[in-house]
């Protein structure tokens, strides 16, 4: 009977995780939107797996992170396509999904 409880209650606890880490990545792709230039670290592992999607604004020449402007750009994740305004207002170039 202990067996069954342990085992009842881990697969319970894997299944909050993984919705805890689905609802935290969903918060992050809405605040931070996807980022236009490929990230380094962290971040540049997020996106080679697919969770952070990357924007197709385009980057003025001679920076790094500065948008050419603040048009319309979109953003192709696994869940579809969606359409969003290039922003530079979080310290990167960013398309912020409407």
């Amino acid at each position: 009977m202990k067996i069954r409880r342990f085992v009842v209650l881990f697969v319970l606890a894997l299944i909050l995780s993984a919705v805890g880490a689905k609802q935290g990545l969903a918060y992050v792709q809405a605040k931070y939107g996807a980022p236009c230039a490929k990230l380094e670290g962290f971040g540049g592992f997020l996106q080679d797996m697919n969770f952070l999607p990357q924007g197709d604004c385009q980057i003025k020449k001679g920076t790094t992170n500065k948008c050419q402007n603040s048009g319309i750009c979109t953003v192709s994740g696994p869940s579809g396509t969606f359409k969003g305004k290039c922003s530079d207002a979080l310290g990167s170039c960013t398309c912020v999904v409407d």
